[in-house]
């Protein structure tokens, strides 16, 4: 059975997260998280006040990958 178009999108991650790391100052904030967000897919960040839920997102928000780079 041949995978058609949509079996591709399904399965390829629309949010691709690898090794991040956030220091402020020289204090690691966070340790290299790493996680894949498919389509279709609900991802809950859980965690306690001033875990890195937030700063998990900032690098992201603050530079978007240009249309150049993910063809």
């Amino acid at each position: 059975m041949e995978a058609s178009l949509t079996d591709s999108l399904e399965t390829t991650a629309t949010i691709s997260v690898r090794d991040l790391r956030v220091n402020y100052g020289e204090r690691e904030i966070l340790h290299g998280i790493s996680f894949d967000v498919n389509r279709g897919e609900t991802l809950v960040i859980l965690g306690g006040s001033g875990s890195g839920k937030s700063t998990l997102f900032t690098p992201a928000s603050k530079n978007p990958p240009s249309k150049s780079c993910c063809a």
